[in-house]
């Protein structure tokens, strides 16, 4: 017996596999192949939750398709398909599937992986005036004419790379983007 794990319809064999915001729903499909020469009762599918070596949180998939003449085996070139649906994590995730059946009083057994990343981006901006935070009024003195130094410390706080940055400053006229 084998057993190919996908989320939403995506191969996600390596990290961080399919990206998706944390808290969705995603459909996991465990398709089940048996490629050899007598059927397979018993079959079992466990999914792990994305906990390895904590079995009290495991689910078994809802039975979807493949049991062509209905006899409740998987007869030698059937395909079953199950599926789950899971909500995604913040940050990095793996899901097993797996597996077992009964053969000629053999168990097989098969596994494999699901990946998911829960991207969560996120930024935040300090403005410094001379060195100086200036979040509240009345902020840093500066005398007329002096010549003031404005710093800007950007930080991403999410959990993925940021691209295409750009910082703008108002000149003091938030109300005149010119």
């Amino acid at each position: 017996v084998s057993i190919k794990t996908q989320v939403n319809g995506q191969e996600a064999d390596a990290a961080p596999g399919v990206v998706l915001a944390p808290g969705t729903s995603a459909t996991f499909t465990y398709t089940l192949t048996n490629a050899g020469n007598v059927p397979l009762s018993g079959v079992a599918v466990v999914d792990d939750y994305g906990t390895p070596g904590n079995t009290a949180d495991d689910q078994a998939p809802s039975f979807w398709s493949g049991d062509l003449n209905g006899n409740g085996l998987l007869d030698p070139g059937e395909v079953g398909s199950y599926s789950l649906v899971h909500t995604i994590p913040m940050g990095q995730a793996a899901y097993v599937g797996s597996v077992s059946a009964t053969g000629n009083g053999q168990t097989v057994n098969a596994s494999d992986a699901a990946n998911t990343f829960g991207s969560a981006p996120a930024i935040a901006i300090q403005t410094m005036v001379n060195g100086q935070d200036a979040n509240s009024p009345p902020g840093p003195s500066v005398a007329a004419g002096e010549t003031v130094t404005f710093a800007y410390v950007v930080t991403n706080t999410g959990n993925i790379s940021l691209m295409n940055l750009a910082v703008i400053d108002n000149n003091g006229t938030p109300g005149n983007a010119a």
